[in-house]
Protein backbone atom coordinates (compact mmCIF):
# COMPACT_ATOMS: atom_id res chain seq x y z
CA UNK A 1 0.00 0.00 0.00
CA UNK A 2 1.37 3.39 -1.00
CA UNK A 3 0.34 6.93 -0.17
CA UNK A 4 -0.51 7.46 -3.82
CA UNK A 5 -2.82 4.43 -3.86
CA UNK A 6 -4.63 5.83 -0.81
CA UNK A 7 -4.85 9.22 -2.52
CA UNK A 8 -6.29 7.58 -5.63
CA UNK A 9 -8.95 5.87 -3.50
CA UNK A 10 -9.85 9.10 -1.70
CA UNK A 11 -10.21 11.10 -4.93
CA UNK A 12 -12.25 8.37 -6.64
CA UNK A 13 -14.43 7.88 -3.53
CA UNK A 14 -15.27 11.58 -3.67
CA UNK A 15 -15.69 11.89 -7.47
CA UNK A 16 -17.23 8.43 -8.11
CA UNK A 17 -16.09 8.81 -11.69
CA UNK A 18 -12.87 7.32 -13.08
CA UNK A 19 -12.37 9.93 -15.79
CA UNK A 20 -12.93 12.85 -13.44
CA UNK A 21 -10.73 11.35 -10.72
CA UNK A 22 -7.93 10.63 -13.20
CA UNK A 23 -8.01 14.25 -14.39
CA UNK A 24 -7.82 15.52 -10.80
CA UNK A 25 -4.80 13.26 -10.19
CA UNK A 26 -3.18 14.18 -13.53
CA UNK A 27 -2.87 10.51 -14.53
CA UNK A 28 -4.52 8.35 -17.16
CA UNK A 29 -7.68 6.36 -16.41
CA UNK A 30 -5.89 3.00 -16.89
CA UNK A 31 -3.23 4.13 -14.38
CA UNK A 32 -5.95 5.00 -11.86
CA UNK A 33 -7.61 1.64 -12.42
CA UNK A 34 -4.30 -0.18 -11.82
CA UNK A 35 -3.70 1.68 -8.54
CA UNK A 36 -7.21 0.94 -7.28
CA UNK A 37 -6.90 -2.72 -8.29
CA UNK A 38 -3.51 -2.99 -6.52
CA UNK A 39 -5.01 -1.47 -3.36
CA UNK A 40 -8.00 -3.83 -3.44
CA UNK A 41 -5.69 -6.77 -4.00
CA UNK A 42 -3.52 -5.85 -1.00
CA UNK A 43 -6.54 -5.23 1.26
CA UNK A 44 -8.30 -8.36 0.02
CA UNK A 45 -11.62 -6.54 -0.45
CA UNK A 46 -13.56 -4.88 -3.25
CA UNK A 47 -13.79 -1.14 -2.65
CA UNK A 48 -15.91 -0.02 -5.64
CA UNK A 49 -18.88 -1.36 -7.56
CA UNK A 50 -18.23 -0.63 -11.24
CA UNK A 51 -20.91 -0.61 -13.93
CA UNK A 52 -21.06 0.98 -17.35
CA UNK A 53 -23.13 3.80 -15.89
CA UNK A 54 -21.75 4.54 -12.46
CA UNK A 55 -19.19 3.87 -9.74
CA UNK A 56 -20.26 3.36 -6.12
CA UNK A 57 -18.55 2.44 -2.89
CA UNK A 58 -19.05 -1.07 -1.55
CA UNK A 59 -19.68 -1.57 2.18
CA UNK A 60 -15.97 -2.31 2.50
CA UNK A 61 -15.18 0.85 0.56
CA UNK A 62 -17.38 2.98 2.82
CA UNK A 63 -15.77 1.48 5.92
CA UNK A 64 -12.29 2.11 4.54
CA UNK A 65 -13.13 5.68 3.52
CA UNK A 66 -14.08 6.62 7.10
CA UNK A 67 -10.46 6.05 8.14
CA UNK A 68 -8.67 7.28 5.04
CA UNK A 69 -8.28 10.94 5.99
CA UNK A 70 -6.75 10.02 9.33
CA UNK A 71 -4.65 7.27 7.75
CA UNK A 72 -3.36 9.56 5.01
CA UNK A 73 -2.54 12.36 7.43
CA UNK A 74 -0.82 9.98 9.85
CA UNK A 75 1.20 8.45 7.04
CA UNK A 76 2.28 11.87 5.78
CA UNK A 77 3.30 12.89 9.30
CA UNK A 78 5.26 9.66 9.68
CA UNK A 79 7.06 10.25 6.39
CA UNK A 80 7.80 13.86 7.34
CA UNK A 81 9.12 12.80 10.74
CA UNK A 82 11.30 10.13 9.18
CA UNK A 83 12.81 12.64 6.74
CA UNK A 84 13.33 15.14 9.56
CA UNK A 85 15.09 12.51 11.65
CA UNK A 86 17.34 11.57 8.74
CA UNK A 87 18.16 15.25 8.19
CA UNK A 88 18.90 15.79 11.89
CA UNK A 89 15.90 18.05 12.50
CA UNK A 90 14.13 15.89 15.09
CA UNK A 91 15.29 13.40 17.70
CA UNK A 92 17.21 13.36 20.98
CA UNK A 93 20.76 14.44 21.83
CA UNK A 94 22.31 13.06 25.02
CA UNK A 95 24.28 16.09 26.22
CA UNK A 96 26.75 15.79 29.11
CA UNK A 97 27.63 18.81 31.24
CA UNK A 98 29.96 19.19 34.22
CA UNK A 99 27.84 18.89 37.35
CA UNK A 100 29.71 21.22 39.69
CA UNK A 101 30.11 24.32 37.56
CA UNK A 102 27.78 26.74 35.78
CA UNK A 103 28.98 27.61 32.27
CA UNK A 104 27.13 30.45 30.56
CA UNK A 105 28.66 29.49 27.19
CA UNK A 106 27.01 26.07 27.34
CA UNK A 107 23.68 27.51 28.43
CA UNK A 108 23.80 30.04 25.58
CA UNK A 109 24.52 27.29 23.05
CA UNK A 110 21.67 25.06 24.18
CA UNK A 111 19.04 27.82 24.38
CA UNK A 112 20.00 29.18 20.95
CA UNK A 113 19.92 25.65 19.49
CA UNK A 114 16.43 25.09 20.92
CA UNK A 115 15.16 28.11 18.99
CA UNK A 116 16.64 26.87 15.72
CA UNK A 117 15.69 23.20 16.20
CA UNK A 118 12.57 23.09 18.40
CA UNK A 119 11.83 19.43 17.53
CA UNK A 120 15.18 18.17 18.84
CA UNK A 121 15.15 17.24 22.52
CA UNK A 122 18.34 17.70 24.53
CA UNK A 123 18.67 15.20 27.35
CA UNK A 124 21.03 17.03 29.74
CA UNK A 125 23.04 14.74 32.01
CA UNK A 126 25.18 16.22 34.79
CA UNK A 127 28.40 14.39 35.69
CA UNK A 128 31.94 14.93 36.88
CA UNK A 129 34.53 15.62 34.19
CA UNK A 130 35.95 12.11 34.44
CA UNK A 131 32.50 10.55 34.18
CA UNK A 132 31.68 12.71 31.16
CA UNK A 133 34.75 11.55 29.27
CA UNK A 134 34.06 7.90 30.09
CA UNK A 135 30.39 8.18 29.06
CA UNK A 136 31.39 9.75 25.73
CA UNK A 137 33.96 7.03 25.06
CA UNK A 138 31.41 4.33 25.88
CA UNK A 139 28.74 5.97 23.64
CA UNK A 140 26.40 6.64 26.56
CA UNK A 141 26.51 10.34 25.64
CA UNK A 142 26.46 11.94 22.19
CA UNK A 143 28.26 15.17 23.09
CA UNK A 144 29.84 16.70 26.18
CA UNK A 145 31.26 20.03 27.25
CA UNK A 146 34.56 19.54 29.06
CA UNK A 147 37.73 21.40 29.90
CA UNK A 148 40.09 18.94 28.27
CA UNK A 149 40.88 18.41 24.60
CA UNK A 150 41.37 14.73 23.82
CA UNK A 151 43.21 13.78 20.65
CA UNK A 152 42.55 10.07 21.00
CA UNK A 153 41.65 9.44 17.39
CA UNK A 154 37.93 8.98 17.91
CA UNK A 155 36.94 12.25 19.55
CA UNK A 156 36.47 15.61 17.92
CA UNK A 157 36.25 18.96 19.64
CA UNK A 158 35.26 22.57 19.06
CA UNK A 159 36.65 25.35 21.22
CA UNK A 160 33.77 27.20 22.91
CA UNK A 161 35.55 29.55 25.29
CA UNK A 162 38.97 30.55 26.56
CA UNK A 163 39.47 32.14 29.99
CA UNK A 164 42.45 33.26 32.05
CA UNK A 165 43.64 31.16 34.97
CA UNK A 166 43.69 33.10 38.25
CA UNK A 167 45.10 32.88 41.73
CA UNK A 168 42.05 33.04 43.99
CA UNK A 169 42.43 34.60 47.43
CA UNK A 170 40.17 36.23 50.03
CA UNK A 171 39.61 39.97 49.42
CA UNK A 172 41.78 40.95 52.41
CA UNK A 173 44.73 38.75 51.37
CA UNK A 174 48.06 40.63 51.04
CA UNK A 175 48.11 39.90 47.27
CA UNK A 176 44.48 40.86 46.63
CA UNK A 177 45.38 44.31 45.27
CA UNK A 178 47.56 42.92 42.44
CA UNK A 179 46.37 43.25 38.85
CA UNK A 180 48.21 40.06 37.85
CA UNK A 181 50.75 37.63 39.26
CA UNK A 182 53.40 35.18 38.12
CA UNK A 183 53.57 31.67 39.53
CA UNK A 184 57.10 32.48 40.63
CA UNK A 185 55.59 35.03 43.01
CA UNK A 186 53.04 32.70 44.60
CA UNK A 187 52.93 32.91 48.40
CA UNK A 188 53.75 29.96 50.61
CA UNK A 189 50.26 28.68 51.28
CA UNK A 190 47.86 25.78 51.29
CA UNK A 191 46.49 25.08 47.81
CA UNK A 192 42.83 24.08 47.63
CA UNK A 193 41.91 22.13 44.51
CA UNK A 194 39.62 19.50 43.05
CA UNK A 195 40.64 15.95 43.83
CA UNK A 196 42.20 13.95 41.04
CA UNK A 197 39.25 11.58 41.18
CA UNK A 198 36.85 14.45 40.49
CA UNK A 199 38.94 16.00 37.72
CA UNK A 200 42.21 14.43 36.65
CA UNK A 201 42.62 17.20 34.08
CA UNK A 202 42.31 20.07 36.59
CA UNK A 203 44.49 18.32 39.17
CA UNK A 204 47.25 17.35 36.73
CA UNK A 205 47.23 20.75 35.01
CA UNK A 206 47.58 22.71 38.26
CA UNK A 207 50.23 20.39 39.68
CA UNK A 208 52.13 20.45 36.39
CA UNK A 209 52.14 24.27 36.30
CA UNK A 210 53.33 24.44 39.91
CA UNK A 211 56.09 21.90 39.31
CA UNK A 212 57.27 23.78 36.21
CA UNK A 213 58.22 26.77 38.37
CA UNK A 214 59.45 24.69 41.27
CA UNK A 215 56.63 25.75 43.58
CA UNK A 216 55.99 23.45 46.51
CA UNK A 217 52.66 24.10 48.29
CA UNK A 218 52.66 24.22 52.07
CA UNK A 219 49.81 21.74 51.91
CA UNK A 220 47.33 20.47 49.32
CA UNK A 221 43.66 20.29 50.28
CA UNK A 222 41.44 18.41 47.84
CA UNK A 223 37.65 18.50 47.61
CA UNK A 224 35.12 16.91 45.28
CA UNK A 225 33.44 19.97 43.76
CA UNK A 226 34.13 23.53 42.71
CA UNK A 227 31.79 25.05 45.26
CA UNK A 228 33.85 23.40 48.00
CA UNK A 229 37.07 24.84 46.61
CA UNK A 230 35.65 28.36 46.63
CA UNK A 231 34.10 27.97 50.07
CA UNK A 232 37.39 26.89 51.67
CA UNK A 233 39.25 29.80 50.09
CA UNK A 234 36.56 32.23 51.26
CA UNK A 235 36.97 30.78 54.77
CA UNK A 236 40.75 31.42 54.53
CA UNK A 237 41.73 27.77 54.51
CA UNK A 238 44.05 28.32 51.55
CA UNK A 239 44.29 29.74 48.03
CA UNK A 240 43.22 28.21 44.74
CA UNK A 241 43.85 28.34 41.01
CA UNK A 242 40.60 28.79 39.11
CA UNK A 243 39.56 30.35 35.81
CA UNK A 244 38.13 33.87 35.73
CA UNK A 245 34.71 32.65 34.58
CA UNK A 246 33.95 31.52 38.13
CA UNK A 247 34.38 34.99 39.63
CA UNK A 248 30.67 35.86 39.43
CA UNK A 249 29.79 32.83 41.54
CA UNK A 250 31.98 34.17 44.36
CA UNK A 251 29.70 37.22 44.71
CA UNK A 252 32.60 39.49 45.63
CA UNK A 253 33.88 37.29 48.45
CA UNK A 254 36.96 36.19 46.51
CA UNK A 255 39.59 38.03 44.53
CA UNK A 256 40.59 36.53 41.16
CA UNK A 257 44.11 37.60 40.16
CA UNK A 258 45.08 36.68 36.56
CA UNK A 259 48.21 34.51 36.35
CA UNK A 260 50.75 35.54 33.73
CA UNK A 261 52.39 33.12 31.30
CA UNK A 262 50.14 30.10 31.83
CA UNK A 263 47.87 28.43 29.33
CA UNK A 264 44.26 29.66 29.53
CA UNK A 265 41.37 27.49 30.64
CA UNK A 266 39.62 26.19 27.52
CA UNK A 267 36.12 24.75 27.32
CA UNK A 268 35.40 22.36 24.44
CA UNK A 269 32.31 20.87 22.88
CA UNK A 270 33.33 17.26 22.27
CA UNK A 271 31.71 14.42 20.36
CA UNK A 272 32.54 10.94 19.20
CA UNK A 273 33.72 10.71 15.61
CA UNK A 274 30.99 8.30 14.52
CA UNK A 275 28.21 10.15 16.37
CA UNK A 276 27.19 11.53 12.98
CA UNK A 277 26.21 7.99 11.94
CA UNK A 278 24.64 7.06 15.26
CA UNK A 279 22.58 10.24 15.65
CA UNK A 280 22.00 12.71 12.76
CA UNK A 281 20.96 15.38 15.28
CA UNK A 282 24.57 15.55 16.45
CA UNK A 283 25.72 16.93 13.10
CA UNK A 284 23.00 19.60 13.34
CA UNK A 285 24.28 20.62 16.77
CA UNK A 286 27.94 20.61 15.74
CA UNK A 287 27.31 22.69 12.62
CA UNK A 288 25.20 25.11 14.66
CA UNK A 289 27.96 25.39 17.29
CA UNK A 290 30.58 25.96 14.61
CA UNK A 291 28.59 28.90 13.26
CA UNK A 292 28.12 30.26 16.78
CA UNK A 293 31.60 29.75 18.23
CA UNK A 294 33.84 28.95 15.27
CA UNK A 295 35.76 32.23 15.64
CA UNK A 296 36.87 31.69 19.24
CA UNK A 297 40.66 32.02 19.32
Amino acid sequence: MTTFQIKCFMVLANALNFTKAANILFITQPALSRNIAALENELGVVLFERTSHKVTLTPAGRAFSTHCDELFNTLNIAIKDAKSAEEGKTGVIRFGIQSDSFESTTADLITAFYKEYPLIQIDIQLMSISALVNALSEHRLDVIVAADSFNSGYNNELLLSKKRECLVVPPDHPLASLDSISMNDFPEARIVMLSRQSSSYAYDTIMGNLMDVGYVPKEIITVDNMAGVMMLVACKKGVAILHEGLADQAEGRLRFIPIRNVEPFCRYLMWNAHSYDRNPCVSSLINFARNMYGRVK
